[in-house]
Parts: structure tokens; C-alpha cells; sequence
């Protein structure tokens, strides 16, 4: 059964509303509730309309102040999200090692940080830059896999409780918009993934349940980057475009939320946030493990080394610097 609107509300304004809901907007619900019974309605939306109209013309002018206030504040969560977030250049270098990781922490991170279109960021590019060196031997992927599923769990909880306990006025009938911008932007990081790995290979087997960082990985970790092609461009653009809609899908719906007040807005943006920075430290921690195993080449800091001859990538790292100019090489 789907679920519905209007039989459970936000802590805050939850007496206010069920008051109303059991009093003069009783014949409203009750007509919203049995959706089969004879009605005037004639569109989409109609019956659970009426029951927004009815709630707001019972409330106070402070109460739907309260709410705009509110409104705002969600309004802002999509775009603060992704500041805070990981872009999916990122999370496509950790599923290069850690693909299942990589997929916890992109479902726990419900915005994508956005890519300026026209740049092509790739695993070299990041890889390339050394993180600080912490010793120390590796361990703590159960820990990092507990946190990572916690903050998934967290995101899943809340969009379902923003979709059924509040109500976005622009699609009043509808409970399925929170969860799927939190969905959407898996798919977006799934994409951004696959197409990292279109131009990108680490030359080391996965292990899924073991860190990156220190001395949980052996040996040194080889890089191979691609040439670029017409397609991994496209793709690339695909990818930065959108971002850009998933954050103005997020607006839309944050936006337009009713029945939150401002202090539960509060707690909505903080468990966001709270999800958010836990998946971004754990794959900043794990990136910067991989920024430790790629192995420069002498001389060149930052060179890529490309196919030269077409018969497969070259690697980072297993050049000197008298053979790099042996082979074609290219920057990111």
C-alpha cells in the first residue's frame, strides 16, 4: 500500500495539524483517505489538495510564517550538500579499489558537488596530488563500512519521512520525490564511476574490506590513464550537466515543503549534513591512501603516460624520466 499524507506529521506543528485533520478538516481527509468514493474531484492531485487548503486556512499566520521560514532554510540543503560533498571523479577513483565502499558512500551522500562542464578531471589529476603522510598499519574497513551504512541508513530514514510527513506543494499527491533525489544522485555517482573507469585502471586487485591508507595495501599502486575519446568526453559532459539538475531537482523539492517547522527543518539539515560529512571523510581518508601508493615519475610530477603505440595504456609510475620521452604523454 502506498503510503499517504496527512496521518503523520513533523513533532512540532504534529498536535496543531491532527487537530485540524480530526476536526474541520475531517471531511477532507476522510475523502483524500478513500480515494474510491464518489467525488467531485476531476485531476490529479485534487482530493489531496483540498487538504492542504484546508490545513493552511486553519493556521495561524505565525505557523505559515514558521514554514516559509523553513522552506528556505531546505530550500538552501541541496546546494549546501554539495559543497560539502564528493564529486563523482572521487567516489570513480575509490570504486577502482573499493568498489562496494564507493557505493555506500554515494549512497549516504544525497547531493553530487557539481563539475564545471568542459573540465575533465580524472583519477591521474587527483591521484597526482600527495595527501599528508600518516603512518601506521592499515585496518578499519569493517569500522569505515559500519559508519558508511549508518550514514545511508540515515539518508534513507529521513527522505522517507519527508516524503510522507510533509508534503511538497507542487506535487501534493506524490511521496516519492525526497526518495528519489536521494536515489538520483547514486545514479549519478554510479555514472560518474563508470566513466572514470573508462579512461583509468589501478594496476593493484581490489580489496574491498581493507583501507587503502598506510600499510594496508601492498606494494606500490600503478596508474594507467587512457587517452581521452569523443565518447569519454560526452560522458563527461552528461555527468557535469547533471549535477547541475540534480541540485535544481533538490531545490525544487526542498523548496516547496509544508507542515516543517523551522526548528525541524533544523534537525533535517543536520542529519543531511551529518551523513554527508561522515562519507566525505571517509573517502578523503581513503584517497588520500591512494595518493600514497602511486608511485611519480622521476623528474616529471604530474606526467601522464598515454597509449603511444595503441597497444594499451601505460602506466604511472613504471617510467624513468629518460624513457618519458620515449612515449606519447599528455596532461589531464
Amino acid at each position: 500500500m502506498t503510503p499517504l499524507h496527512f496521518t503523520t506529521f513533523f513533532p512540532q506543528y504534529a498536535p496543531t495539524f491532527h487537530k485540524f485533520t480530526a476536526g474541520p478538516c475531517r471531511p477532507q481527509l476522510t475523502a483524500y483517505l478513500n480515494p474510491s468514493a464518489p467525488t467531485t474531484c476531476d485531476y490529479v492531485g485534487c482530493l489531496s489538495g483540498r487538504v492542504v487548503h484546508c490545513l493552511l486556512a486553519n493556521a495561524t499566520e505565525s505557523t505559515k510564517a514558521n514554514m516559509a521560514a523553513a522552506a528556505v532554510l531546505l530550500g538552501l540543503l541541496p546546494t549546501t550538500l554539495s559543497l560539502v560533498g564528493s564529486n563523482t571523479v572521487e567516489t570513480g577513483v575509490l570504486a577502482l579499489r573499493r568498489p562496494g565502499l564507493a557505493a555506500l558512500l554515494a549512497a549516504g551522500t544525497p547531493a553530487v558537488a557539481p563539475m564545471r562542464l568542459f573540465d575533465y578531471a580524472d583519477a591521474g589529476g587527483l591521484l597526482g596530488r600527495r595527501g599528508p603522510t600518516v603512518g601506521g598499519a592499515g585496518g578499519g574497513g569493517d569500522v569505515e563500512y559500519l559508519a558508511a551504512a549508518a550514514a545511508v541508513a540515515n539518508v534513507a530514514h529521513l527522505s522517507y519521512l519527508i516524503g510522507v510527513q510533509a508534503v511538497c506543494s507542487f506535487s501534493s499527491e506524490t511521496v516519492y520525490h525526497p526518495p528519489l533525489w536521494a536515489a538520483l544522485a547514486v545514479v549519478l555517482h554510479a555514472w560518474g564511476a563508470w566513466t572514470v573507469r573508462m579512461r583509468n585502471f589501478v594496476g593493484l586487485a581490489a580489496r574491498e574490506f581493507r583501507t587503502c591508507y598506510c600499510g594496508s595495501v601492498e606494494g606500490k599502486l600503478k596508474l594507467a590513464v587512457k587517452d581521452r575519446t569523443a565518447w569519454f568526453i560526452f560522458c563527461t559532459w552528461i555527468t557535469s550537466i547533471g549535477t547541475v539538475a540534480h541540485i535544481i531537482y533538490g531545490t525544487l523539492i526542498f523548496s516547496s515543503i509544508l507542515f516543517v517547522s523551522t526548528s525541524d527543518a533544523v534537525k533535517i539539515v543536520a542529519r543531511f549534513v551529518a551523513s554527508t560529512v561522515v562519507c566525505r571523510v571517509i573517502l578523503v581518508f581513503e584517497i588520500t591512501g591512494m595518493q600514497q601508493r602511486v608511485e611519480p615519475v622521476t623528474g616529471h610530477p604530474g606526467v601522464y603516460l598515454g597509449s603511444g603505440s595503441g597497444t594499451g595504456p601505460k602506466e604511472l609510475g613504471v617510467f624513468e624520466a629518460a624513457e618519458v620521452d620515449n612515449v606519447q604523454t599528455h596532461r589531464p
